[in-house]
């Protein structure tokens, strides 16, 4: 029998094999790439799931998006949900063929942002997001307007208060000016001449030493005394004279804060005020003048009394000595030693300081029982902790923040004012929470309602002092009239740079008692024009000592009302302050409404996630990059992020 050989069928297996081998490997390496795939998607598919679970009672009041939950918890809903997403479904009642056989094996966090987090950067940036699409740009750039305007008034405040300074340092100069003024009058009273003394001594010797003895030492104090006050008055001046040219420095520094009417009102009103404030430059009440002269003259007494002591010392003998000092008698004289000046020891004391003690009695009685007519209505609420709070956290209030610089901050500082003014409260415009006064609290941060509505109350003041300081600087009749008081009360001197400093201050507290007024109505639901007219003005000059207010009984349509103001505040107020105490508001109003265990510090906005997912082996083999685990799995590591 003839045998068959087998070397092509072990050959053909050999080839069948491979190609096997071959196919097995294209398909696990498409199988694989494709579960690579698919893990990426689980891992995003779960993130977003966990995070759409967020906070719909917060979203729904507040438009903030944050997801109330901890890292442990946040792990475990993303483990489960990936395994959930890992099986496929069932299809006609049966389930789907599974060609990746894969499963999450582990999930980790690995770094969590909560809402609180930098510096209430992440908090305010959803607000402003969300508000952008409430209000249109047009709108936007209106506020932004509105509030620049009205920060001027504080502004102007903030310049009159360095000018304040120089008005005390005139004060200060009014009083040496008039102890050198009398000392130089004293002098020529009790001068006479020393000539005579001499001679006394010369014909008398011990009898007439006594005589001297008094009047040199009466002379010597009087020169003394008018050196010193001339010295001081210089300095003063001097001092007065640095702080107008730093205040006028500041203005033009900040001259784009202002609209121009103001800012050359308060130009015009410092220069005259530094025209007149140097009194020693051109030596025009011959101060320095005089004080050079008495310093001379000391120099001259000195050596006349060096003179006596030596004839004392010859025990009253030896004449030759005061022969010596004969001719500096001669030279030792009364004239030069004077200042230009009048003065009167009388003065107006039923207006000496009347108008501004007028206003400030006015105010300490209490400022809410000035601005606000019935202040039984008030509200008595009050935070009993602010331990648990977003705001009692260390936070970084001077943080840069990302996109917060030039114009965009100027609009987000917009967006965030006009936020709190949509969704909290007011004194104004109360809503339902924890406090009353919502929005005065994200300005002041106080403990209690009455405390922030003060602090509110005496900023609108300060800020209606500074337009209407502006108002006055414009109407010449009122300045007049300013002016006129001044003279009286100005001192004993009279002299113009005094009268005009007392003049400023008088018309500031001027400013200062029309601005109770305005707060007032303001704080009454009325509205104040920002500079004002003569006829919208309410306090005459006289009235300003008994602080009479008079309400208004209609609004000025193109006036500016309380929460226009509480906007400006809100817009100048530092933006980590506002966030964190918008947050603070949140937390309250959530514990009161839907949980009394809420905290805002555990919400999450943003999380990045690692997932280890295991891919079972079906066709055999080791695939390039990608590493077998403990389990004999493929290990694939996928990494995925979220942020409202």
């Amino acid at each position: 029998m003839k045998r068959c050989k087998g070397s092509i069928t072990i050959f053909l297996t050999l080839i069948l094999m491979v190609m096997f081998m071959l196919i097995c490997g294209v398909l696990e390496s498409a199988r694989v790439t494709s579960a690579a795939a698919r893990a990426k998607s689980i891992t995003y598919m779960s993130l977003d799931s966990c995070f759409a679970l967020y906070a719909r009672e917060i979203f729904e009041d507040y438009g903030i998006m944050m997801l109330y939950s901890d890292k442990e918890e946040l792990t475990k809903s993303i483990l489960e949900v990936g395994n959930r997403n890992c099986y496929r479904a069932k299809h006609d009642g049966k389930y789907c063929a599974d060609i990746y056989h894969m499963k999450v094996d582990k999930t980790d966090v690995i770094n969590i942002k909560h809402i609180s987090d930098r510096n209430g950067e992440l908090f305010a940036g959803q607000i402003c997001d969300y508000m952008k699409m409430k209000i249109p740009e047009d709108a936007l750039n209106a506020l932004v307007s509105k509030n620049e305007n009205i920060k001027q008034g504080e502004e102007t405040g903030k310049e009159f208060e360095s000018i304040n300074e120089c008005n005390k340092q005139m004060e200060k100069l009014e009083q040496e000016l008039i102890m050198m003024k009398k000392y130089c009058v004293y002098y020529s009273d009790v001068t006479g001449e020393p000539v005579v003394l001499i001679n006394n001594m010369i014909v008398n010797g011990t009898a007439s030493y006594g005589s001297y003895v008094s009047w040199y030492d009466e002379v010597n104090e009087y020169l003394q005394k008018i050196i010193s006050y001339g010295d001081e008055v210089e300095k003063i001046s001097s001092t007065a004279l640095i702080k107008v040219n730093k205040s006028i420095k500041e203005l033009e520094a900040d001259k784009n804060k202002y609209s121009k009417d103001v800012y050359d009102s308060m130009m015009d009103e410092l220069v005259h005020i530094r025209d007149s404030v140097d009194i020693t430059a051109t030596d025009k009440y011959k101060v320095v003048e005089c004080s050079d002269k008495a310093s001379e003259y000391a120099v001259i007494l000195n050596n006349i009394n060096n003179g006596v002591l030596k004839y004392k010392a010859s025990e009253f003998k030896d004449t030759k000595y005061l022969d010596e000092v004969l001719d500096d008698c001669k030279l030792f004289k009364k004239e030069g030693v004077d200042v230009s000046i009048q003065y009167s020891d009388e003065k107006d004391e039923v207006q000496d300081n009347m108008y501004e003690s007028g206003v400030r009695s006015f105010i300490e009685k209490g400022i809410l029982s000035a601005v606000i007519k019935d202040t039984s209505a008030l509200s008595g609420k009050s935070l009993l902790s602010k331990a648990a709070l977003p705001s009692a956290n260390e936070y970084n209030k001077s943080a840069k923040w990302k996109g917060w610089s030039g114009v965009r901050l100027t609009a987000n500082r917009t967006l965030l004012s006009e936020y709190v003014l949509q969704h909290f409260g007011n004194y104004i415009n109360s809503k339902e929470g924890e406090i009353d006064y919502e929005a005065e609290y994200v300005i002041a941060g106080g403990d209690s309602d009455r405390e922030n509505l003060k602090n509110v109350a005496e900023r609108i003041i300060a800020i209606r002092s500074g337009f209407n300081f502006v108002s006055l600087l414009k109407d010449n009749e009122k300045r007049n009239e300013a002016y006129g008081a001044a003279l009286s009360i100005a001192g004993a001197t009279g002299i113009p740079a005094i009268v005009r400093i007392v003049q400023f201050g008088i018309m500031f507290a001027w400013s200062s008692g029309e601005a109770v007024v305005d707060t007032r109505n303001i704080m009454g639901g009325k509205k104040v024009a920002l500079i004002k007219s003569k006829n919208e003005w309410n306090l005459s000059l006289a009235s300003l000592i008994s602080m009479n207010i008079v309400d208004r009984d209609s609004d000025d349509e193109n006036g500016i009302g309380y929460e226009d103001y509480l906007r400006t505040m809100l817009y100048v107020t530092n933006k980590a302050d506002v966030s964190y105490r918008i947050m603070d508001l949140i937390q309250l109003n959530v514990r009161k409404k839907y949980n009394s265990e809420f905290l805002i510090n555990k919400c999450i906005v943003s999380a990045d996630v690692r997932c280890t997912f295991g891919i079972g082996r079906v066709f055999g083999g080791v695939i390039p990059g990608y590493g077998i685990g403990d389990s004999g799995k493929y290990a694939l590591e996928v990494r995925g992020a979220f942020e409202y």
